[in-house]
């Protein structure tokens, strides 16, 4: 009996040195691992126009944060989503008002405090200028980056609305749309992770100056300078653009024959045409504008059907003969190589002489009567391409 007492005895000592080292254990893991609080901070940039910033003379500045904060670097709001690595949302912060207090061209951001939970970060995604309502109720990381971003939001000054889509030369260089990740950051046992996201534009600029008008037994008079077939939608990470369909002429929005005059109705997307230039044949040296520049998204397709250009639209008056028409100067956007594509975060910067009679249509795909000087100024590149046409 006493056996059985000192056997049974010595169980429950045993029994007692498992729970007691079982408990010490998971509380070492649950100290260590699972109560840990990691504070994620944010270095946000934004990337640089480079050294040929103001050469198409439509904005000073070098895009970064240190130069344009309040010009095509403008950041009015913020959105940012940490996910783990099955892509799962940590953390969704939206910030309405960005710091402004810049060092070294970069603001500082404190996303939030997430639990390490045994884990890590696989991405922080970071959206700038977009409505309030885009990523209401996004979960994970690949519903989150595809979430729709629309041009037309760029006719307000903070991104947040687009009611007027339909007004004419109504963009703003202060509502550009941006986004931008990080790679993995370890918070399992961090207090404070920090990693810096660059934010790169949505949109490529393009710039148009009419240097002049050199033709003979003729005048020309340009009534407007619109996009034709531009990209107007896309996914944040551009993984899915929505180029715009073939002979897409909304923007343009004047009409008539020997006279032009605005559109009673324009359409949504009358914010990428300067709108009524002169309603008649006023002569090209007393015209007041000569140049016009919008914000578009890529369109990097390049065949026919899809191409995004930019029209110059006006009357041609045959002085012999004494009649006038509408003539349109179509003009392929290219890129460095040649390409007929436009990249994201690029300035194309065109100036145009006019030496010949335009075509009868925007849509025509050979370039008459003009000669072109094409710049190619990305953000963080550039190039220039010359091209001559007969």
């Amino acid at each position: 009996m006493n056996r059985l007492k000192s056997f049974f005895g010595s169980l429950m000592a045993l029994a007692t040195m498992f729970a007691v080292t079982a408990c010490s254990s998971h509380d070492e893991v649950y100290v260590d691992n699972k109560d840990v609080n990691t504070t994620v901070k944010l270095d946000i940039a934004t990337a640089s126009i480079g050294t040929r910033a103001a050469t198409d003379g439509v904005k000073t500045g070098d895009g970064t944060l240190n130069g344009s904060i309040n010009d095509e670097a403008k950041l009015n709001n913020l959105y940012v989503g940490v996910f783990d690595a099955s892509g799962n949302m940590l953390l969704y912060k939206p910030i309405s008002s960005p710091s402004n207090t810049v060092t070294s061209s970069k603001i500082t951001e404190t996303i939030g405090t997430i639990k390490a939970m045994n884990t890590s970060v696989s991405k922080i995604v970071v959206v700038a200028n977009a409505p309030s309502s885009t990523f209401t109720g996004t979960e994970t990381y690949s519903s989150f980056k595809t979430k729709t971003a629309n041009l037309s939001y760029t006719t307000s000054a903070d991104g947040t609305a687009n009611t007027n889509a339909n007004t004419v030369n109504s963009q703003e260089a202060t509502s550009l749309p941006m986004y931008g990740e990080t790679s993995t950051i370890d918070i399992a046992t961090a207090n404070v992770a920090s990693a810096t996201v660059t934010l790169t534009r949505l949109v490529a600029r393009v710039n148009l100056t009419i240097n002049g008008v050199n033709v003979s037994d003729a005048t020309f008079s340009p009534n407007e300078i619109y996009m034709y077939n531009p990209t107007t939608s896309m996914a944040w990470d551009a993984s899915t653009i929505n180029y715009a369909a073939s002979a897409d002429n909304g923007a343009e929005s004047t009409e008539g024959t020997t006279s032009l005059s605005e559109k009673s109705t324009l359409s949504s997307t009358a914010y990428l045409s300067t709108g009524l230039i002169n309603n008649g044949k006023t002569a090209f040296a007393d015209l007041t504008t000569k140049s016009a520049h919008f914000y578009v998204m890529p369109n990097p397709v390049g065949n026919t059907a899809n191409r995004t250009k930019i029209i110059v639209k006006g009357i041609w008056h045959n002085t012999s003969a004494g009649t006038d028409e509408v003539v349109y100067y179509p003009i392929t956007i290219k890129h460095n190589n040649g390409d007929k594509k436009i990249l994201a975060n690029t300035r194309y910067s065109i100036n145009v002489t006019i030496n010949g009679k335009g075509s009868d249509s925007p849509a025509s795909e050979v370039e008459t009567g003009i000669t072109t000087d094409i710049q190619v100024n990305a953000w963080d590149d550039s190039a220039i391409q010359n091209e001559t046409f007969q």
